[in-house]
């Protein structure tokens, strides 16, 4: 015996001691159809890992002769982390797989019935333009067609009615069957659809609320047809969506019989995980896998639970159980897993009594199956917590209650650590963080992130957005820059913030002597009334027109007449709002004064105290000049 064998074997001993008696009749049936049926917290994974441990020891199988399916990244993660600690590198040599995941490197190992190489996957952005390209090209007969308000309203369900298609396998004409089913014996027989006095006289007439669902299928089912079209979009495009992938798989399988002959021989052990959830077509994947042995008995392994259905719509998930219970009715070996290690029993019971309101379980189905689930954890099973059910008011009581619980629990020495906050949707656990946050509670919240929503990364998007704007046209960036100055990390006060210096070019204004635009200025004005901001108009700021230096004989005057006329142009656009001037910038002015004249003007070359001289001059008359047009200015 190798030394890498007795390792195995060790290791599986004492794996295989710690499980319980239902674990071990899962782990030890490795020929034949099995289907466990594996309550939350109940060692799936566990049983997993071991009966490929088994398979390897038990079998002459090969690492590569053994296929496991799962629905997500995470529990492939999961189960190779887990078969590492079992079964060292072999696990390496394990085909773990999602769906998606077998079927791409179906493809890749076929490649040539494909013509993927010209294809690629379809971005979310491109699926959104796909999306409006087919909503644009239906006909005025279209009821998804529309020509007001928000004529791309339907893209959204049609992506997820594609998607759901592709998933399940669905045919189009089975499809419009199903809706007309729907239509002519369901709507007309359901209580809300139609009107109860016309209906005793044996007349059916439909109620508003019928003729909405009439109208309703009637639009699914042009959603529906537009399927193809769809479909005919991508391809002309050259794209592909990961849902197209495992239709194109089924496809080859079905077509080139040698194919699935390969994988089939390959494959001898198959094990799937989280079999509630697998779609119509990823359960058919599984199925022509198993085909070969149709007349005997299929090593397949299924793990689900019923109950547990997550991305499934309830229904379909028990038909997929119960039709590979009914295929394989005489062999098939069933195993209900009802020792919990995760919960108390108090928690266990509630969730007996609230799940036995569903009518759509296994165990109605087949009345020798108990799913009554019982708390085997040693160290909980003394515990006898039981749930409390509390009724707020309204969700901002019911964060203030769970915020000061947790408070409580914290100044009692509770480590914040051990207490776990579970909600439905992100959108409630976001409005609890503000609680948190207000009172200073540390937490923790896995989930993943999306940048784009992050107000630290919108804040920088916006002094971005700011930026280019003004890059593009002067001034066009003002409504963005009121919330900018705001933002925590420039730390600004109020009464700063509400002071905004707008600077006019001499230049910008004075289209010819004496001759002013003020048409720039007109918008910063209006911009600063609405915001409510105190503007300070530097006057002079910068850029001379390019006939004049502080050395012209003309500087002052003209500088005069612009103070005057700017007074002028603010006071008829704004009579009574305070008005706060600096004549010249003073940037500018004491490079001036400092004797440093580079850049102001090309006509500009003297330094000394005649510039300091003229400069001071313009600035004493300007101030005059304002003033006299109105003597409230403040300098």
């Amino acid at each position: 015996m190798s030394l890498n064998k007795e390792k195995l074997e060790r290791k599986f001993a004492d794996e295989y001691q710690k499980l319980n008696e239902k674990q071990r009749l899962a782990v030890d049936t490795i020929e034949g159809p099995v289907m466990v049926i594996a309550g939350p917290g109940t060692g799936k994974t566990q049983i997993l890992a071991s009966r490929i441990g088994k398979i390897l020891l038990d079998t002459d199988a090969l690492p590569e002769n053994i296929l496991c399916l799962t629905y997500t990244d995470a529990g492939v993660v999961a189960m190779r982390k887990r078969l590492l600690n079992f079964i060292g590198s072999a696990a390496y040599k394990v085909n773990i797989h999602t769906f998606h995941s077998f079927c791409n490197t179906v493809i890749q190992e076929n490649i040539r019935y494909f013509n993927k190489k010209e294809l690629e996957a379809i971005s979310d952005l491109e699926r959104v333009q796909f999306l409006k390209q087919l909503i644009d090209g239906f006909t005025k007969e279209n009821p998804l067609k529309r020509y007001k308000g928000e004529i791309y309203y339907d893209l959204n369900n049609l992506a997820a009615l594609f998607s759901a298609i592709k998933r399940e396998g669905w045919k189009e004409d089975w499809l419009l069957q199903q809706i007309d089913s729907y239509a002519t014996n369901i709507i007309p027989e359901t209580e809300g659809f139609y009107k109860k006095r016309e209906k005793a006289k044996g007349i059916t007439e439909l109620t508003q609320k019928g003729k909405d669902e009439t109208e309703r299928m009637e639009k699914l089912k042009a959603a529906v047809a537009s399927f193809k079209t769809y479909q005919e979009i991508l391809h002309t495009n050259h794209r592909y969506d990961f849902d197209d992938m495992i239709t194109w798989v089924i496809d080859l399988f079905q077509s080139e019989p040698e194919i699935l002959l390969n994988y089939q021989e390959q494959f001898q052990y198959i094990l799937v995980d989280e079999y509630q959830d697998t779609s119509g077509s990823q359960n058919k994947i599984v199925e022509l896998l198993i085909s070969y042995w149709q007349d005997e008995k299929p090593n397949i392994f299924v793990v689900g639970d019923d109950d547990q259905s997550i991305y499934r719509f309830q229904g379909a998930n028990l038909k997929n159980m119960m039709n590979l219970a009914d295929a394989y009715e005489k062999d098939i070996v069933k195993v209900v897993l009802t020792q919990n290690y995760r919960s108390v029993q108090p928690i266990l019971d509630g969730a007996k009594g609230l799940i036995e309101n569903n009518t759509q379980r296994l165990v109605k189905q087949y009345k020798e199956l108990s799913k009554d689930l019982i708390a085997s954890n040693s160290k909980l099973v003394m515990l006898k917590t039981k749930p409390i059910i509390r009724i707020y008011e309204n969700e901002f009581a019911e964060n203030i209650h769970i915020t000061l619980s947790i408070k409580q629990l914290l100044k009692e020495g509770v480590d914040a650590g051990t207490i776990a906050v579970i909600y439905r949707e992100h959108k409630f656990g976001d409005e609890l963080m503000k609680f948190f946050q207000l009172q200073q509670i540390p937490f923790y919240v896995k989930r993943s992130i999306n940048l784009l929503d992050d107000l630290f990364i919108n804040q920088v998007l916006n002094i971005i957005r700011y930026t280019v704007a003004e890059l593009d046209t002067p001034f066009s960036g003002d409504p963005l820059l009121f919330e900018i100055l705001h933002y925590k990390f420039f730390n600004l006060s109020p009464f700063k913030i509400a002071t905004v210096r707008e600077g006019i070019r001499w230049s910008m204004v004075e289209t010819k002597p004496y001759q002013y635009d003020w048409s720039l200025v007109g918008t910063m004005i209006r911009t600063g009334k609405a915001n409510n901001i105190q503007q300070v108009w530097d006057l002079c700021h910068f850029g001379y027109p390019d006939d004049l230096t502080p050395l012209h004989p003309q500087f002052t005057n003209r500088f005069v007449a612009l103070c005057t006329a700017f007074v002028n142009f603010y006071r008829s656009m704004d009579a009574t709002s305070t008005l706060i001037v600096t004549p010249i910038n003073e940037v500018s002015f004491i490079s001036w004064l400092g004797g440093d004249v580079r850049g102001t003007s090309p006509y500009c070359t003297h330094q000394g105290w005649e510039v300091k001289y003229n400069l001071m001059k313009a600035y004493i008359k300007g101030i005059d000049a304002l003033k006299a047009a109105d003597p409230t200015v403040r300098i």
